[in-house]
């Protein structure tokens, strides 16, 4: 057998190794934001919370509207918060505290 390299044989291709170790980092990142629980998964809306039952954990927030500085203005009676091309969102103009 070939000289050992970082305790594994020099027969294993570098490629292999590396392809593997970015593997198992994909795979350690997408559980540590996957949902906790079966009953999470098969969730299909918002989910209430009562009497501040709240669990520590990591949570995916979407919101049905688009943000602020998407806004166009096409509701009647709130104005636009999309800023023109290469300005950036008010966040304090009195459209976007509405």
């Amino acid at each position: 057998m070939g000289q050992r390299l970082g305790g594994l044989p020099a027969a294993i291709p570098k490629r292999r190794v590396l392809t593997a170790a970015a593997t198992m980092v994909g795979l350690v990142m997408s559980m540590a934001v996957a949902p906790v629980g079966a009953a999470s998964a098969q969730q299909s809306g918002p989910v209430p919370v009562e009497n501040n039952e709240y669990v520590t954990g990591n949570y995916l927030v979407t919101f049905r509207d688009s943000p602020i500085a998407a806004y166009d203005g096409h509701v009647r009676g709130l104005d636009a918060t999309r800023p023109e091309p290469g300005a950036q969102v008010d966040t304090n103009s009195p459209a976007a505290q509405e």
